[in-house]
């Protein structure tokens, strides 16, 4: 099966956590991505999306302007996130471990995603981040973790 992110239905959510709370929250709301199952051949799954940093949205537009200059995402340098899957593991009918790298300010680290299909249309992915990993350390602490989560609606292709 081949299916392509309905990009008007679909939402990477994130959220800041400062001292193991939830702190702030924030997405980014435009993404494309493709998603390759294959049942007899599970070698060639494979999974890539796109992101839009420029379509990041919090509750502070002081804040939304702040995350797109060179302290965060330098966003007139570096427009889009990319990742692009290396695994595709099948847990069970409903749930995948998809590992591959994340490519955020031009910088490449391996990410795992948990991904359950919510139905045959839906799609829930979660992962946590160090956002030193990216070198986005800005008023933040070495370890400080951001909270991943993808809600996408897919088209069959």
């Amino acid at each position: 099966m081949k299916y392509v992110v309905d990009s008007k239905n679909s939402v990477i959510e994130f959220q800041v956590m400062k001292f193991g709370a939830p702190w702030e929250k924030g997405v980014f709301e435009k993404v494309w991505g493709e998603i390759v199952l294959d049942a007899e051949k599970p070698a060639r799954n494979k999974v890539s999306a796109k992101i839009d940093i420029g379509s990041v949205r919090t509750k502070d537009p002081g804040l939304d302007k702040h995350l797109k200059s060179a302290d965060f995402f330098e966003v007139e340098k570096y427009p889009f996130a990319l990742f692009k899957s290396r695994e595709v593991e099948k847990i069970n009918d409903k749930k995948y471990k998809v590992k591959g790298d994340l490519t955020i300010r031009n910088i490449k680290r391996e990410t795992e995603l948990d991904v359950v299909f919510k139905n045959g249309q839906e799609i829930e992915a979660t992962t946590i981040l160090n956002v030193a990993d990216f070198e986005m350390v800005y008023g933040f602490e070495e370890n400080h973790k951001i909270k991943i989560n993808i809600k996408a609606k897919l088209i069959n292709k």
